[in-house]
């Protein structure tokens, strides 16, 4: 129940007749409705404010309440919140409050790109369904210029773009993932999730499943990659697990860096954590860090970050401070998410630990080639794959479909889809995940709104 003053004279004065549009129903069933003229966000020439009227229909007790709402000139914003005049941070106009409508929770897509996100077309179509709450979609770009210039921000306008922050692949994709969701936070809710999403990515279901899918908790998402994909352990001992580990010199221990996808989904209070954790732009140490590919040593100059040591109080270790690193080449960005949420592992062969907020974290021989936590969107490596391969063998067997599977030589880089039958584009949308990847710009992919987000049967 939303308690509000009217001021009735006002009211009676400017609102004898009020006709009202309705906009479907927000997280909790409810009406949300607008006052005619309001539509596109402007004020009108005599100089009044915007208004925005909330009817609640109570049906039990035959009730309507006309909730009156007066607001500062700008883009349209959230009922039931205190407002305020856009303020300038980080050389982003921000506004605290949301996108016209009344919400419990918020997604904000961060994406990551060159010079431009493909198939804006399909992510064009994806954004006109969102209901019941319209999402931010924040973007940061290697060349912010090329992007305002090229079709994704042209066909999403209210795409806000971040000041480019120096990236590197692998090396450093987290300070840039920092500036999205540093930015991001400014404008959001106690109950908004933070979406980290690559510009080869599309959505596999419409808005509102997404959506549903993603407040249904109020937890973080992290996919944990396998301990030992394509047998890596087999015949050898926990210590050759694929996550990288050291041994802290002070304790003589040896901890794990459980590694991750990158592309998690966040609730406010891990995205908060992870951003302090990591720091602005140009504020993280750097060292050289020994590394196994392969067979061979690799050094390389890397960001270092502090963490705990999950499950001892007070405790904790510095990336730098690992007198030997074992196991494959991690990127900074694959370790990042949970040692700064959750810390390093002291995790043993067989053995499990609860780790609060992420559930359980095992080293039982079924995660050797296996991933744990949750996993939202599809990828699959040459090394392994989220489901055994099984959507990926479909789709390369799907006689109307061009699929690129990964190959040693090709490093980390995973799966591309090219043409996409409809045949394939029912399998991606009927499969468990949410987003997948790695879509090629060039794609064929005809018709993917229709089956995808409508269910529209191509034949």
């Amino acid at each position: 129940f939303i308690s509000v003053r009217i001021s009735a004279r006002v009211m009676e004065q400017q609102y004898q007749k009020i006709s009202l549009t309705v906009h479907g129903t927000d997280s909790h069933g409810r009406s949300l409705v607008t006052v005619p003229g309001e539509e596109d966000g402007h004020s009108d020439g005599r100089g009044f404010r915007q208004h925005r009227t909330l009817c609640l229909v109570a049906v039990t007790f035959g009730l309507c309440i006309a909730a009156y709402t007066r607001l500062g000139r700008g883009p349209p914003t959230q009922l039931g919140l205190r407002t305020r005049a856009p303020q300038l941070k980080d050389g982003l106009a921000t506004i605290s409050d949301a996108e016209g409508s009344l919400c419990q929770a918020r997604l904000h897509f961060l994406f990551m790109a060159i010079d431009d996100v493909p198939h804006a077309d399909i992510w064009q179509r994806f954004f006109a369904d969102a209901v019941p709450c319209a999402p931010k979609i924040w973007l940061h770009c290697k060349d912010a210029e090329a992007c305002r210039r090229n079709k994704f921000v042209q066909k999403l306008p209210r795409t806000s773009i971040v000041p480019t922050v120096p990236s590197s692949y692998c090396t450093d994709l987290v300070t840039p993932e920092e500036q999205l969701v540093r930015l991001a936070l400014q404008t959001s809710g106690p109950a908004d999730k933070f979406i980290i999403i690559s510009d080869s990515s599309l959505p596999l279901k419409p808005f509102r499943v997404i959506y549903q899918e993603l407040t249904r908790s109020g937890t973080s998402d992290l996919c944990v990659y396998p301990l030992c994909p394509m047998g890596f352990c087999r015949n050898q001992t926990w210590q050759s697990w694929f996550w990288a580990k050291g041994l802290v010199t002070k304790s003589a221990k040896s901890v794990s860096l459980p590694m991750t996808s990158q592309f998690a989904v966040l609730n406010r209070r891990d995205a908060r954590k992870f951003v302090e954790a990591w720091g602005p732009a140009g504020t993280r140490p750097r060292s050289n860090i020994t590394s196994k590919w392969f067979a061979d040593d690799l050094v390389r100059e890397e960001p270092v970050w502090s963490m705990d040591i999950l499950g001892e109080s007070g405790s904790t270790v510095g990336r730098a401070q690992f007198d030997e690193v074992t196991g494959w080449a991690t990127c900074a960005d694959e370790s990042i998410l949970f040692t700064t949420l959750h810390g390093a592992v002291e995790l043993q062969e067989n053995a499990s630990m609860e780790v609060p907020g992420f559930g359980m974290l095992s080293g039982d021989h079924q995660f050797w080639e296996a991933p744990q936590g949750s996993c939202r969107t599809y990828f699959s490596f040459w090394m392994w794959s989220l489901d055994d391969r099984k959507l990926e063998t479909a789709l390369a067997q799907d006689d109307g479909s061009v699929v690129h599977i990964g190959k040693p030589e090709s490093g980390s880089h995973p799966l591309s889809f090219g043409t996409l039958s409809p045949k394939a584009m029912r399998m991606l949308a009927d499969s468990e995940w949410l987003f997948a990847r790695k879509f090629e710009a060039s794609a064929n992919l005809s018709g993917f709104s229709d089956i995808v987000f409508h269910g529209v049967v191509h034949e």
